[in-house]
């Protein structure tokens, strides 16, 4: 059993001992030398404690065994007076064996580089005992050798490192290497793997790092699992590896750094991390900082947690070949900045973040950008994006590829609590083309728009499902600034109602057409339009199938600009008693427009029923079975039918929840061609 002993209480002991004139001191003022086997125990010392003056030397292919008792270093005692090292030096030096066990104390008290050097080739077994620097400015244990097995020891240097590790593979057990006044563990590289493994140990309240590597090294493979490294400078260190770096921390706790919980930059290859079962919180900086990576990276976080930190929770700043991420159960809340931030990949990247939690940050939620050379898939599952403090799910400036993004049963909502006009999910700036379905999640009550999608170089692809996205600040959906491509929307079947501003607004595609296809969908009860087209230069398609677009404040259907034909089909739907706009709005289209509603209320709209303002070619409309009014129930504005035929339709009527009968004089039947009709310039 390894007894923790307090470093006061320690050095009682050792001072009591020293004055009692008990101890059997080695007075010599040059060095001891073990050269064959010794073992120093309660036999050979019954006092439990060796006094030395000197340097103790175990030479090479020499032995020497401390059981259970005290080796002092320095303490300038030869029983009677003081007797200073002649050469000035007091520490220890293995080139041989060095085994400890059984409580066995080693204290020193020289203000050296190292106090204790172990060469390489040196072995060891050091085991349930205690190794304690007590001088003003003790440098520590430098070990040089990979055959050095320790396991539940007590390691502390008030002045210096705990361990300085110059050698290839080191491995810890079941220890305490805290409050040293530099690193726990700190690993100097050279040219060569290194591989450091800390398990079931605690490396905490350190003046520098729980565990730090300094390159330049060629590769560094870290293996942490069961051990606490708390509030250190940064738990773990890595700096500057030429080849590559691999990081696993498993069943640990890294809260309460003053930095950061992790920190790893300057890889010259690949990067690869995991971390599971572990905790990061609480950093004062960014918990976990991965920089860049000459070379692919691949992060796996796995039931863990990066939140309350003072700067970003997670932070992946720039590769050189493709990012895979992947969030699985964690959280990454509370963050000052953003709680994911994955940017600057040149290359392409993959993100999944499934059953986790990006909620509550200062300023993200989750934010990947600039991705540079290739493609951004991202999967979204049962995860939660809520109450940042601009936006919850951000995607910019995927520059050269394209972007394919699932959001399956997620929630987005109430983001901006910044005051920013925050959205809950942007995308901005795509290259390529964008395909983005959501399904079975909640994006609602966002400062900003509940999803926004702008800048898209080529076709965009929005399938919105078994959704809701509602009471948003601005629009419920957006997309807007398609400049060389097409723009599909899907909706079916969810509700976008009482946004501040239009539930459905489609603008500015350059060069493309429009396909708005909404089906058993509601979008109602918005700030201006339930439905806003405007500026497409190109064909427009717009089919409302079994779907409410009621009560909105401005139109409830709005379409202006479209440079091109149009179809808009009305199918057991309604667009009915909108506030002071009309049911559906037709402005200049530059080709055909063929309106077909049937059948389908637009009625009791404060407005027109239908207003159409003009097509430069033909216009077709059919309405049947279906009740349209308003102050002018259809309006066509500049076009003069060749003929209009009213009638009470034979079958029922739409309304927003359902069929009913007619009643006499509340339905039109209208099919009207009007060819060569054009809009006053």
């Amino acid at each position: 059993m390894l007894f923790w002993i307090g470093a006061v209480a320690l050095v009682g002991v050792v001072t009591l001992l020293l004055s009692s004139g008990s101890a059997r001191a080695i007075p010599d003022q040059n060095d001891y030398i073990v050269i064959g086997t010794e073992t120093w125990d309660w036999v050979s010392d019954p006092d439990g404690i060796v006094v030395i003056n000197g340097t103790l030397w175990v030479w090479p292919g020499a032995s020497l065994t401390i059981d259970g008792i005290t080796v002092a270093f320095n303490n300038t005692w030869n029983g009677t007076a003081e007797v200073p090292p002649a050469n000035g030096v007091s520490r220890i030096q293995v080139m041989g064996t060095l085994d400890l066990m059984n409580g066995a104390q080693i204290t020193t008290n020289a203000s050296y580089w190292y106090n204790a050097y172990v060469y390489a080739g040196a072995t060891g077994s050091w085991t349930n005992s205690w190794f304690w620097n007590v001088g003003p400015s003790s440098g520590g244990i430098a070990i040089s050798s990979d055959g050095i097995f320790i396991d539940t020891m007590i390691i502390q240097n008030p002045a210096s490192h705990g361990i300085s590790f110059f050698g290839t593979t080191l491995n810890i057990l079941n220890s305490n290497l805290s409050s040293n006044a530099g690193d726990g563990i700190r690993v100097v590289g050279a040219s060569g793997t290194f591989t450091v493994n800390v398990i079931g140990s605690t490396l905490s309240a350190n003046g520098g790092n729980g565990i730090a590597a300094l390159g330049p090294m060629d590769r560094f493979y870290l293996n942490v699992t069961g051990s606490s490294l708390n509030s250190n400078w940064n738990g773990v260190y890595v700096d500057w590896t030429t080849t590559s770096v691999d990081l696993s921390l498993t069943g640990s706790v890294l809260n309460g750094n003053a930095n950061s919980a992790l920190w790893s930059g300057g890889s010259g290859g690949p990067m690869n991390v995991i971390l599971s079962s572990t905790l990061l919180d609480n950093s004062g900086s960014t918990g976990v900082y991965l920089g860049w990576a000459s070379g692919p990276a691949t992060v796996t976080f796995s039931s863990s947690s990066v939140s309350g930190s003072g700067g970003h929770g997670v932070y992946v700043d720039g590769t050189s070949g493709d990012l895979i991420f992947t969030a699985g159960g964690s959280t990454f809340d509370g963050n000052q900045l953003t709680g994911v931030n994955l940017n600057f990949i040149n290359g392409g990247a993959s993100v999944s973040f499934i059953a986790s939690s990006a909620s509550a940050n200062n300023v993200n939620g989750m934010r990947v950008g600039d991705v540079n050379t290739g493609d951004l898939t991202l999967t979204v599952v049962g995860s939660t994006f809520d109450f940042n403090g601009y936006y919850g799910l951000e995607i910019g400036a995927v520059n050269a590829g394209d972007l394919a993004a699932t959001i399956l049963t997620s929630s987005i909502s109430g983001n901006g609590q910044s005051g920013f006009q925050g959205d809950g999910l942007v995308v901005w700036w795509v290259a390529g083309s964008v395909g983005l379905l959501v399904d079975g999640t909640t994006v609602d009550g966002n400062y900003g728009n509940n999803v926004f999608l702008s800048e898209v170089g080529w076709n965009a692809w929005v399938g919105i499902a078994d959704s809701s996205l509602n009471g948003s600040g601005n629009d419920g959906l957006e997309v807007s600034s398609v400049y060389n491509g097409n723009v599909t929307v899907t909706v079916d079947p969810t509700s976008i109602d009482g946004n501040a501003n239009s539930g459905i607004y489609i603008s500015s595609v350059y060069a493309g057409w429009v396909n708005v296809t909404v089906v058993d969908s509601s979008v109602s009860v918005n700030g201006d339009s339930g439905i806003y087209v405007d500026y497409v230069n190109g064909n427009l398609l717009l089919s409302i199938t079994g779907s409410g677009v009621n009560g909105n404040a401005g139109t409830n259907v709005y379409v202006d600009s479209v440079y091109g034909s149009a179809w808009i089909f009305l199918t057991d739907s309604s667009a009915s008693n909108s506030l002071s706009g009309d049911g559906l709005y037709v402005g200049y289209v530059s080709g055909d427009l063929v309106i077909a509603i049937d059948p389908s209320r637009v009625d009791n709209n404060n407005g027109n029923g239908i207003y159409i303002s003009s097509a430069d070619t033909s216009l077709y409309v059919s309405i049947t079975d279906s009740s349209v009014s308003g102050s002018n129930p259809t309006n066509l504005l500049g076009c003069t039918p060749v003929s209009t035929n009213h009638s009470r339709p034979l079958s029922s009527v739409v309304k927003a929840y359902g069929r009913e009968r007619s009643s006499e004089g509340a339905a039109h039947s209208l099919t009207s061609l009007v060819l060569g009709s054009s809009r006053p310039r």
